[in-house]
């Protein structure tokens, strides 16, 4: 700025409080690049929580135009968009938060500072934080895998679910794998839909699947880039990657018609989901033990046994047996009880077995004893 702002001696206080009075007569210069501006608002940002910056009405030295050239630089020589947005976070002296920046991507065909700094400027626990919180919390230390991690447990319960059930189809090995966590979450959540008892007993299918949802991701990553570029100024790129696009919508609907688990060609997707065999199928595979029941139990349990008295009954009111019927069914019952009477007499000698070899077992232990 060529001449002070401030004629009144409580500046910083006022800076800090986020009053700033007009600037009449005076003119905002960037350091980089020399514009000068009468008002700061739309050519600067605004940082009043830093003290590098009260001399100069809280706003930065240097303009927002250098501060994205700035950062585009950074970019081009270390080929890391994150590393450039934390260096220019320091020139800006304000936060520099893994998870803003990667929420700022997600949400963003092209990643700029000006939607970093708005987004931090929107978070209440980071607008009065300056650089230094980002280096005394060791946010620049954190590995790759525990930002993914923390991020992926945020996850909303219903994708945490999807991502559980498309592992374990896979065996317990993710198939994406190294992709990014936004990435992931549309991709678990786009595979989930088509997986059933078939597909997930079939190895090739299930390769087939994934193939299928990266194409998908591909292609929702293009309609992105098409719906941010200009019909009339860039109607060459735009073409291009339609094209591209295509190519890959046509080797979708080739793999789903030719497997049979595109959801057109798959009109019984949901089958048998839910039975009471789909269910406990369901509750085995997620491995909820309680799901299990004693098939005795079952089978003797009142209401079983009514539908068992039930059905009888009813095949004696409406069957027309005659003579030579009867009879057969008599000789089958005298057979079956027949068997069962000698399965029984096996199990009560096997039972009187037992309880003879543990009663010698157990005068030999006191003997010893």
């Amino acid at each position: 700025m060529a001449k002070s702002a401030y004629k009144n001696k409580n500046v910083e206080r006022k800076v800090e409080t986020g009053w700033i009075p007009p600037y009449e007569g005076f003119k905002f210069r960037c350091s980089r690049c020399g514009k000068e501006v009468e008002t700061p608002e739309g050519s600067f940002y605004k940082n009043v929580a830093s003290k590098r910056f009260t001399s100069n009405c809280g706003f930065t030295t240097i303009c927002k135009d250098c501060i994205q050239e700035m950062f585009l630089e950074l970019v081009g020589r270390y080929n890391d968009e994150r590393l450039a947005a934390a260096i220019m976070c320091g020139v800006l002296d304000i936060v520099f938060d893994n998870r803003i920046f990667d929420a700022v991507v997600d949400k963003h065909v092209n990643f700029t500072m000006g939607l970093y700094v708005r987004s931090v400027a929107a978070m209440a626990q980071f607008a009065k934080r300056t650089f230094v919180y980002t280096l005394v919390s060791h946010e620049l230390d954190r590995k790759k895998a525990e930002i993914e991690t923390e991020e992926e447990n945020d996850w909303d319960e219903a994708s945490v679910q999807n991502r559980e059930d498309v592992i374990r189809a896979y065996n317990d090995v993710d198939p994406f794998a190294g992709y990014p966590v936004a990435d992931r979450r549309f991709l678990f959540n786009e595979l989930v839909q088509y997986l059933d008892d078939d597909t997930s007993s079939d190895a090739y299918k299930l390769s087939v699947l994934r193939q299928l949802c990266v194409n998908t991701l591909q292609i929702s990553k293009y309609d992105k880039l098409i719906s941010g570029l200009n019909p009339l100024t860039d109607a060459d790129q735009i073409g291009n990657m339609q094209g591209l696009k295509n190519d890959l919508v046509t080797a979708n609907d080739k793999l789903t018609k030719e497997n049979e688990i595109s959801i057109k060609n798959r009109s019984n997707k949901q089958a048998g989901k839910g039975s009471l065999t789909g269910l406990m199928r369901e509750l085995r595979d997620k491995q909820i033990k309680g799901n299990e029941a004693n098939f005795y139990d079952i089978l003797y349990s009142p209401g079983s046994r009514w539908a068992a008295e039930m059905s009888a009954a009813a095949l004696c009111e409406h069957a027309f047996f005659d003579e030579n019927d009867m009879n057969d069914i008599i000789m089958e019952q005298r057979e079956k009880i027949q068997a069962l009477q000698k399965k029984v007499d096996d199990l009560e000698e096997e039972k009187r077995l037992r309880l003879v070899r543990e009663e010698e077992e157990k005068v030999a232990e006191e003997t010893d004893a």
